[in-house]
């Protein structure tokens, strides 16, 4: 909660999401992955293998990094940075425990091309563990966004309840379809051939 990290390939789930979500890849779609190099300006990206044209729910699957910054840039850099934010990157959960960090995600109009290129396969951005565990439950929950809490109610020594914390209403922040379809694909992740078999 209150130390950050830099989230990596786990971030490529949110990218696919957000382009899913604002139409702008078909999941037959294929993406040409460069067979592992690709030039952004004078930097370099790779991947740990070589793939060619790869559609969405394969470059998931083998957690391309060249497939995840071509269909995220896709995006403008305000509606990735949007997006994010959405799910609470760059901001509080408001759960109730002090301490909570925000992370960090600069904005938009400060991200060179590399940079855009980056937060699309987790670099360049630190998250709270919190933040992950609740924009992946949003998945889970078909977009819906569930403040986290840690305490429901507070009972005295006799099991009398003191006081009950209000629960804030969830909120949906991307639709139950695109959900469905990422899931599917995550699936894969962990099945033959995928990253996390």
């Amino acid at each position: 909660m209150v130390d950050c990290f830099e989230p990596g390939s786990t971030m490529k789930v949110f990218t696919a999401l957000l382009a899913l979500e604002n139409n702008l890849v078909r999941l037959d779609e294929p993406v040409y992955c460069e067979n592992g190099n690709y030039k952004i300006g004078r930097h370099i990206v790779h991947d740990t293998h070589r793939h060619g044209w790869l559609t969405l729910p394969r470059i998931i699957q083998v957690s391309s990094n060249i497939g995840a910054l071509k269909i995220g840039m896709r995006m403008e850099k305000a509606m990735l940075y949007n997006g994010l934010r959405r799910f609470r990157f760059g901001g509080l959960t408001g759960i109730d425990l002090p301490g909570e960090t925000r992370g960090l995600l600069r904005g938009a109009t400060g991200w060179a091309d590399i940079d855009f290129a980056a937060i699309c396969f987790g670099q360049g951005l630190s998250i709270s563990p919190i933040q992950q565990i609740s924009a992946l439950s949003a998945i889970a929950n078909g977009g819906f966004l569930v403040h986290p809490r840690v305490v429901e109610r507070i009972e005295d020594s006799q099991g009398n309840v003191v006081r009950t914390l209000e629960r804030k209403p969830s909120e949906r922040v991307v639709s139950k379809k695109s959900t469905r379809l990422l899931t599917r694909m995550l699936k894969k992740v962990v099945e033959s051939g995928g990253t996390g078999s």
